[in-house]
C-alpha cells in the first residue's frame, strides 16, 4: 500500500472513530434516564428483597447513585463561602461526610419506590452545564423534579436536585450557614459525624 492510501485509510479510521463517539455521547437526559432505569432495575430486584439481603440491595443502590452524583460539587455548593478557608484534606473529609449524611437522609424514602414513573420533559444546556426538567407521576405522588448536572471529563454528572421548586443545595447551604453562624465549623462536622445536622433545623422535604 502506498502512502497516500494508507493516510486515507487513517483518515477514515479516525473520521470513522470520531462519528462513533459523537453518536454514542450520552445527552444530560440520558444520563438522568439512564440511572433512574438502573435504579429501579436494583429496586424491582425479586432476589434482593428477600430476608438478610436489605444492605446488599442498600449498597447496590447507593453505588448506582453514587456513580452518577458529584458529592464534591454538590457538597461544595451547599457550604457556600466556607469551602474556600478550607485545606484539600479538609474539604476531602466535608465531602466524605456529607454523602454519608445524603445516604442516610433519602435512603428509606428511595425504598419505598413503588410504581413511580418519570416524565423527561426537556433539556437545557448552558455550556458544560445543564438541567433536565421531569415529572414524577404514580398514585401517590405527582411532582416536579429537576435536575443539575455539571459535565466533568465528558461524564455528567449530578450536583443539585430540585423537588417541588425546592433545591437541595439551597436547603442544605441554608442549614449550614445557620451552624456556621451561631457556632463554628468544628461543630457542624461533628453533627455530619453524629448525623445530627438537622437537630432544631427544618428537615428537606
Amino acid at each position: 500500500m502506498n502512502s497516500r492510501a494508507l493516510r486515507s485509510g487513517l483518515l477514515a479510521v479516525v473520521l470513522l472513530t470520531g462519528a462513533n463517539l459523537l453518536m454514542a455521547a450520552e445527552t444530560p437526559t440520558d444520563a438522568v434516564r439512564t440511572t433512574f432505569e438502573k435504579a429501579v432495575h436494583v429496586l424491582q430486584d425479586q432476589e434482593l428483597k428477600k430476608p438478610g439481603r436489605q444492605q446488599e440491595r442498600l449498597d447496590r443502590l447507593e453505588q448506582t447513585i453514587g456513580d452518577r452524583v458529584s458529592y464534591r460539587e454538590l457538597a461544595k455548593r451547599s457550604l457556600g463561602a466556607k469551602w474556600k478557608e478550607l485545606s484539600e484534606k479538609d474539604r476531602q473529609e466535608f465531602v466524605v461526610l456529607f454523602a454519608h449524611l445524603l445516604r442516610d437522609t433519602y435512603a428509606n424514602r428511595i425504598l419505598r419506590y413503588t410504581d413511580e414513573q418519570v416524565e423527561y420533559l426537556n433539556e437545557r444546556l448552558d455550556g458544560s452545564y445543564a438541567e433536565v426538567r421531569t415529572n414524577v407521576k404514580g398514585s401517590k405522588v405527582n411532582i416536579p423534579v429537576n435536575y443539575r448536572l455539571i459535565n466533568q471529563s465528558g461524564l455528567w454528572q449530578v450536583y443539585d436536585v430540585v423537588v417541588d421548586g425546592i433545591s437541595m443545595v439551597s436547603n442544605y447551604r441554608g442549614q449550614f450557614s445557620k451552624i456556621l453562624q451561631t457556632s463554628s465549623y468544628e461543630t457542624l462536622l461533628e453533627r455530619l459525624r453524629t448525623r445530627t445536622i438537622h437537630d432544631g433545623l427544618d428537615k428537606p422535604d
